[in-house]
């Protein structure tokens, strides 16, 4: 029986398949061999082609670009109207605020995307044939994971976006000539800062290919809800205060602030509902009462019944208010070898002591009692005695100092142990200051004491002890 012959056309084909599939086979192997050790043509991370080019290199690359993003410049522009409108397109003039991503908190993790980008065509299966020739024609991107700080933008926003944009400003009460006026409210930009925030977020995390990135603030023209007709019955409410006759009185003293005062005395405070109100300048206060009566009133006593008696008059107006001020307690004097100058009387209800460098005095104080004065030598002009409130700790019988090698007896430290109580110094061979230097500013910022005063300030005091240093 004869075979049948198979047509010529066929074994063109059988042959040519044949060729193609060997072809095929070769063409693949080759590249499966050559990119064995590098990234797949095609393959990118973050939009950052790295085809060709070994791990290392590929991470280095990627690297590299990063990092620049992380420099590169953001600017948020803003329609503002701090310059004017433009009638004629109705725009505003933009105001540009410019950062750096780094500066918005940007961070970005490459490891996970460059373990993806790797594993197109080194698979361990038939698919790394199916990823690799993806990637040859069609290109495979993966994406970076960018992270930016939230508090970074926020502060970036409304610490300086926002102060550089002219925001809606409120009806004001100003003083002018001995009266309180309403300036009325001015327009501004009002700005959604937490929409801006997310935008800026955004743009952060996509806009990686290099160059300034621009957010655009979505803004519109508003005004302020505090209006003149919020406000003015808040000034009507201070003028009328600025009226009341005060009348502030101790013994041996009457003080009657003026209506320039007073108006300093009330201030305009809003609450999260928009609501003014007039409530009481303590400090403005304290500040009178210390000026006018500092030298025989209790200021905080002082200031504390202006303070109740006016915040009454807010809600109770009448024409007239009375304020009954508290004199200083009056000092007992239980020694006093050195005759007392200025001190004060009792800052603090136990034991405390107090140096005035202008008389070059100690007193040693036990609430209102002044019981003993010492004359003392404290800092020289070039190294002068600090001033200020400082507690006493540290007793240390016999001290030494490295700086000027020589001992202080009784040292009682004020200060970082640099500066301290002590008696008179003494030298490595024997020579001790005497006590021709009391009374005289002659220490390097210490303060000296004759070695008996010294002895007895040491005993005297605990550690804890109150110290306040006075120019004057």
């Amino acid at each position: 029986m004869a075979v049948p012959k198979v047509p010529r056309f066929l074994k063109y084909i059988f042959i040519s398949s044949g060729v193609f599939f060997v072809l095929a086979i070769v063409v693949l192997g080759g590249m499966a061999f050559a990119y064995r050790n590098k990234f797949y043509p095609g393959v990118s991370v973050g939009g950052i082609a790295l085809g060709g080019l070994t791990h290392a290199e590929g991470s280095a690359k990627l690297a590299d670009q990063t990092s620049a993003y992380l420099g590169e410049k953001v600017v948020v522009a803003v329609n503002d109207v701090s310059q004017g409108r433009d009638a004629k397109s109705g725009q505003y003039p933009l105001v540009e605020v410019s950062t750096t991503t780094k500066g918005l908190g940007l961070t970005f993790s490459s490891d996970q995307a460059l373990a993806g980008a790797w594993q197109v065509g080194h698979q361990r299966s038939w698919q790394w044939l199916a990823s690799a020739l993806h990637a040859f024609f069609s290109g495979t991107n993966q994406s970076l994971q960018y992270t930016s700080s939230q508090d970074a933008i926020a502060t970036f926003v409304n610490g300086q976006v926002i102060p550089k944009v002219v925001t809606p400003q409120p009806a004001r009460i100003e003083i002018q000539n001995g009266t309180a006026v309403v300036t009325p409210s001015v327009p501004g930009v009002q700005v959604d800062t937490t929409t801006l925030a997310a935008d800026i977020t955004n743009r952060l995390a996509t806009a990686t290919d290099g160059g300034a990135i621009y957010v655009y603030a979505d803004s519109t023209i508003a005004d302020s809800p505090i209006t003149s007709a919020v406000v003015q019955p808040v000034a009507d409410e201070l003028n009328s205060l600025a009226n009341e006759s005060v009348d502030m009185t101790a013994d041996g003293v009457r003080l009657v602030p003026a209506r320039t005062d007073l108006l300093t005395w009330y201030q305009p405070v809003q609450d999260d509902s928009n609501h003014i109100s007039l409530a009481v300048q303590t400090d403005k206060i304290q500040s009178y009462i210390q000026t006018k009566g500092g030298a025989v009133l209790d200021i905080q006593k002082s200031t504390a019944a202006a303070v109740a008696a006016l915040t009454t008059a807010i809600a109770t107006p009448k024409p007239s208010v009375q304020v009954a001020l508290v004199n200083k307690p009056q000092a007992t004097v239980v020694e006093a070898d050195v005759m007392p100058g200025s001190y004060s009387v009792g800052d603090y209800p136990g034991k405390y002591i107090e140096v005035n460098l202008k008389e070059q005095k100690l007193y040693r104080m036990n609430g209102t009692t002044l019981e003993k004065v010492y004359l003392v030598s404290t800092g020289a002009w070039y190294a002068p005695t600090p001033v200020g409130t400082f507690t006493l700790d540290g007793h240390i019988k016999r001290a030494w100092s490295n700086t000027y090698k020589l001992w202080m007896p009784d040292w009682i430290n004020f200060k970082d142990n640099q500066y301290g109580l002590h008696a008179f110094p003494e030298w490595p061979d024997g020579y001790k200051e005497g006590v021709d230097h009391l009374g005289k500013p002659v220490s390097h910022g210490c303060i000296r004491l004759s070695d008996a005063d010294a002895e007895e300030i040491y005993n005297w005091t605990p550690d804890g002890t109150p110290l306040i240093i006075r120019a004057s």
